[in-house]
């Protein structure tokens, strides 16, 4: 048992990783897997005008000056 003021950490916080994929990775890991497996992915009939609307209407954030 540590002394009084001892320093044990008693929790460690870290983000869940990974936090965030780009889509280069995704398809990285979608062809890994067609080629681990066999199996190729399957996407919705609508997925890839669904990813073309998005990336054809975002906009660049531009995140509030803190005060």
């Amino acid at each position: 048992m540590p002394e009084a003021g001892g320093t044990v950490p008693v929790a460690v916080i870290q983000t869940p990783v990974p936090a965030l994929r780009a889509i280069s990775e995704c398809i990285a890991l979608a062809k890994k897997h067609e080629e681990e497996t066999g199996e190729a992915p399957v996407l919705d009939a609508d997925f890839a005008a669904d990813v073309e609307e998005i990336i054809r209407n975002r906009k660049r954030w531009n995140p509030p000056a803190w005060e």
